[in-house]
């Protein structure tokens, strides 16, 4: 699939289409719709006849009319399918290449870009034939993804392919008429194009070890090339972990058990005597229902003169500078029996907010080289226990002013720490976070509210700033490429 966007170090290999059609007549550019009827596939009483056939001819079908028909209703030219035919590395069997596409496209996006004010006087016979095409093209795609079986078969690629052409074409159309509709008829005209993903997509996800909720949920947001680029993507997954036991509709592995949570000791962590440091839950809870102030506890922390972490708490006030950290419970930075966590992992905090200080003060306005650093965090900063409910409550009705209020969100997410960026481009990069763990938490909108710094793990550690999320976000909804200017990045 040569013209859709793929990870540049993948988990597993692009997918490869077969060229299919050797032997057979070339798609004849006479009408897309009728173009089964033309060929005795259906008939007026039967339309749906074209489906009632092998699975190997169908495939044969389906490439010839969905895939180079709608190529050659995009252009207004017929093709010759011999054209998109190349030998595969393997030499095993002829292969689709789409590398053709990227001069096709091109060239049609100045075509339409010049018809366009026309399809608003009056119309554009092309465009609008191009759009019923498309249209046609996607409702045949969803008839015959209902009839696969075979989820990584011959039928299944040649579906999965006709989907994301579509796709391509869909958007690239949308691309080049944009600029020159008015805005008003811009407003009622056009519509994010979305394909759904095939069959193949969603299954090839699952083999390779995707969560059947998240694959589930993503498919229902996302198009079919975007669901192909995250496909790419290699996962990490904590030892021991795994989605064998999820539901399209539950993931075990995210579902807390807070009889059972345990709150983790930091990977470098070999002290036995490593106890929990934290404050109390009545102080927080006072800060909290303080008419008086904010309402808004934070954390200092700080290392005594016989090595150990000490964390004060204290109330914020008009103007305080502090960091909110946002991160998921299944990372074992959660705590259900009180407002606690490891020292280790109190240590580690305190070193990435200083560390985050140094990072951001040579690039912006943050904490004096002479002030606290201090930081909020649920754990820490939201009650725990029978007798806390009702500032339980308040606090969590509060995420949004805690969010907007902070100089910044550090997020911290277990597979964000653990991919390795050397070499990655922007696209992979927001891909990861568009599929983290932090992405699926109910306060995450909130704190999208604000700049966010996002910590992805090396051997050195990096610090990366989202400064436009909700834009670079929808970018990669289209899988289209990120301009270096979304992310700033600090060393």
């Amino acid at each position: 699939m040569d013209h859709l966007n793929y990870p540049e170090h993948p988990a597993v290999p692009s997918v490869e289409i077969p060229f299919l059609c050797d032997d057979v007549p070339e798609y004849d550019g006479l009408g897309f719709s009728t173009y089964p009827f033309r060929h005795g596939w259906a008939h007026s009483s039967d339309p749906l006849k074209w489906v009632d056939c092998s699975d190997d001819e169908l495939a044969i079908r389906a490439q010839v009319w969905l895939f180079f028909g709608v190529i050659t209703e995009y252009c207004g030219d017929v093709i010759p399918c011999i054209e998109f035919r190349e030998i595969s590395e393997l030499g095993s069997f002829p292969r689709v290449s789409n590398v053709i596409l990227t001069s096709l496209l091109e060239r049609q996006q100045r075509m339409h870009a010049k018809e366009v004010s026309r399809s608003f006087n009056g119309g554009s016979e092309s465009i609008h034939k191009l759009q019923l095409c498309l249209r046609e093209a996607l409702r045949c795609s969803e008839i015959l993804d209902q009839r696969i079986y075979i989820q990584d078969g011959l039928l299944s690629r040649i579906s999965f392919s006709i989907r994301t052409l579509i796709q391509t074409i869909g958007c690239k159309f949308q691309l080049s008429i944009s600029p020159s509709i008015p805005q008003k008829a811009a407003r009622t005209s056009l519509r994010p194009w979305r394909v759904p993903a095939s069959k193949f997509i969603q299954n090839r996800m699952i083999q390779s070890g995707w969560c059947p909720a998240q694959t589930h949920h993503l498919c229902q947001q996302y198009s079919c090339t975007a669901l192909y680029y995250l496909s790419g993507l290699p996962r990490y997954t904590k030892m021991g972990y795994d989605h064998h036991q999820c539901t399209i509709s539950e993931c075990t592995v995210s579902t807390i058990n807070e009889e059972t949570y345990q709150s983790q000791h930091t990977d470098a962590c070999n002290n036995p005597s490593c106890s929990f440091v934290g404050v109390d839950s009545a102080e927080v809870s006072a800060i909290i229902q303080n008419n008086a102030g904010i309402g808004i506890p934070l954390i200092s922390c700080s290392v005594s003169a016989i090595g150990k972490t000490e964390v004060k708490l204290v109330s914020a006030e008009q103007g305080t500078k502090y960091v909110a950290i946002s991160h998921v419970w299944a990372g074992g930075l959660g705590n259900p029996r009180g407002n606690a966590l490891p020292e280790c992992q109190l240590g580690r905090l305190m070193y990435l907010v200083r560390r985050l200080n140094d990072s951001l003060g040579r690039i912006g306005n943050f904490f004096h080289s002479d002030s606290p650093l201090y930081f909020w965090m649920d754990t820490f900063c939201v009650p725990v226990g029978e007798d806390f409910k009702f500032a339980r409550k308040t606090a969590i009705g509060s995420m949004a002013k805690i969010y907007t209020g902070a100089i910044t969100v550090l997020v911290l997410d277990p597979e964000l720490q653990h991919i390795k960026h050397q070499g990655m481009t922007i696209e992979s990069l927001l891909a990861y976070v568009l599929c983290s763990a932090w992405m699926s938490r109910c306060w995450t909108l909130q704190e999208r509210g604000k700049p966010l710094t996002i910590m992805v793990y090396t051997i050195r550690g990096r610090y990366y700033e989202l400064r436009e999320p909700d834009t670079a976000l929808a970018v990669i909804k289209a899988v289209r490429f990120i301009h270096a200017s979304t992310l700033r990045s600090s060393t």
